[in-house]
């Protein structure tokens, strides 16, 4: 039997289902992985309770309550949590429900320990449970992200179109969704962007309407907005979203990791991002990248007493403005750093350090369990 068996999400295309996937194919790659329980999958769920339910060690992807059916479906010796945080703390009811002891559950539900996205995450989430150990774990790309974004973004901008994408699953001001449509407004009503230029919002479905609004009432700037609903997007139909953008804009405030501007860039298309939280964790000098400037923390719309870096509309502004005027220097960058960045991010590079560390608190206890590096 292999040491560890994977709680997570296979329906759709969200950044759950996104992490399962990778993570398990990381697993099977470092031969660590006895089997996966999809908890979106009801009939497959009851159907693989029994076969790894002896594996040592349970890697937990999704929500906190996934922690319950790995109680329920296994024997673990240890259950891990990946928990990618959206602001600079954590709320401490969340921490203690995690702990809270019971009859039952003598450690609570996390018995073992956290795994965190980004160096930032690290950070939040030792605060928030100093009880429990917590491994640097960073997701990586899906080796189905890839495209020559070279092949017409050249062209078409030459031609004077000039096309800004953001992606985001929620609204929430963590984001700063709004603020790039002000900016975008901004920078309109300066004349300050290609004659051909538009930002495209692909938005979760039940955001769209809310965004659809705050476009409209930009006026005429709002009508060079095109909002489309879906973030549910296979690897080859994300790659090629990638390729039709110019630039790729995501002013987040708070990300656990960030892996949309990491996509982006291994797809070759430049990326105007913030370079705080977990946004730092994939960033590379010189590889068609333009930086928003954030100030101080500030109130957060995540819970009560929730904080991030503030972003302002003129910095967003700014930063685009940039883009716009280097982007054939910044497009180049981007092209010569794909590979590179495919290559490094993949998520058998990226979990390797945390399988290990993860199997190696096993060794002592379980010498059946073997491990190839």
């Amino acid at each position: 039997m292999k040491p560890i068996r994977l709680y997570g999400y296979r329906v759709g295309e969200g950044s759950f289902v996104q992490v399962t996937r990778g993570l398990e194919r990381a697993l099977r790659y470092w031969e660590a992985l006895e089997d996966v329980v999809y908890l979106d999958d009801e009939e497959y769920r009851e159907s693989a309770a029994e076969a790894g339910a002896a594996c040592p060690v349970s890697i937990n992807v999704g929500p906190p309550e996934g922690l319950v059916a790995a109680h329920r479906f296994g024997q673990h010796k240890e259950h891990w949590l990946l928990v990618a945080p959206n602001a600079e703390t954590l709320p401490e009811s969340f921490a203690r429900s995690l702990i809270h002891a019971t009859d039952v559950l003598p450690r609570g539900l996390l018995d073992g320990g956290l795994l965190a996205p980004s160096r930032w995450a690290v950070k939040v989430l030792k605060q928030a449970l100093p009880e429990r150990p917590v491994i640097h774990c960073p997701h990586g790309v899906d080796g189905g992200i890839y495209s020559e974004a070279g092949n017409t973004s050249l062209a078409s901008f030459e031609r004077g179109e000039f096309r800004v994408l953001h992606l985001s699953s929620t609204d929430a001001e963590r984001k700063s969704t709004r603020a790039l449509i002000d900016a975008w407004a901004l920078l309109v009503e300066q004349e300050a962007l290609p004659s051909r230029a538009t930002l495209y919002i692909v938005m979760n479905p039940l955001d769209v309407s809310r965004i659809e609004w705050w476009a409209r009432a930009k006026g005429p700037a709002g009508e060079r907005i095109r909002v489309t609903p879906g973030l549910t997007r296979a690897p080859d139909e994300l790659a090629e979203i990638y390729r039709q953008a110019h630039i790729v804009c995501q002013p987040s405030r708070a990300e656990g990791f960030g892996l949309v501007p990491l996509e982006a860039r291994c797809c070759g298309t430049p990326v105007v991002a913030t370079r705080v939280t977990g946004h730092t964790e994939g960033h590379v000098e010189g590889a068609g990248t333009v930086e928003v400037v954030v100030g101080r923390s500030a109130p957060l719309d995540d819970y009560p007493g929730a904080t991030a870096p503030s972003v302002s509309v003129t910095d967003i502004a700014d930063a685009i403005r940039w883009a716009a005027q280097q982007w054939t220097v910044l497009h180049a960058e981007a092209m010569e750093h794909a590979a590179f960045l495919r290559s490094r991010w993949s998520w058998e590079n990226q979990s390797a350090s945390a399988i290990a560390q993860i199997l190696e608190r096993h060794k002592a206890a379980q010498g059946e369990i073997t491990w190839r590096q």
